[in-house]
């Protein structure tokens, strides 16, 4: 889209959507390696849709836990095949305003945090992506 797409298109990926239906918590995040920014642009859309989730926090639409973070860190792909990434530690979650929310030293606090706080999650079973290209 952003390649081919009209001379004046913004063109902004999200990282991850997370959905916790039983808590009602929805995150937006945008990884970015350890030196690295938002754009102008994806700052001011990421700044929209906190803005949209804030208005659905006040009028107990979701959980007040929910919005727009960045989590920033080192990141790296295996070398064997399927690539899978590697976080180097520390991972560090923000809000959209800069506020560290989490210095994570681990996968279990970080997805402790993406997990609501709940830290009786159980890790997905993984299909790896040489079966699932055999299908």
């Amino acid at each position: 889209m952003s390649r081919d797409g009209p001379k004046f298109l913004t063109y902004i990926d999200i990282d991850g959507c997370i959905w916790i239906a039983r808590l009602r918590l929805l995150r937006l995040i945008e990884h970015k390696q350890l030196h690295s920014g938002l754009g102008e642009a994806q700052h001011k859309a990421l700044g929209w849709l906190d803005a949209v989730l804030h208005f659905a926090v006040r009028h107990k639409l979701i959980d007040p836990r929910s919005g727009v973070f960045q989590i920033r860190g080192q990141l790296r792909a295996a070398d064997e095949w399927p690539h899978e990434v590697i976080f180097e530690w520390p991972q560090t979650v923000y809000k959209l305003n800069g506020t560290i929310v989490l210095e994570a030293m681990s996968a279990k606090q970080l997805f402790t945090w993406v997990n609501g706080n709940d830290p009786n999650w159980v890790p997905r079973e993984r299909v790896s992506r040489i079966e699932y290209r055999r299908e």
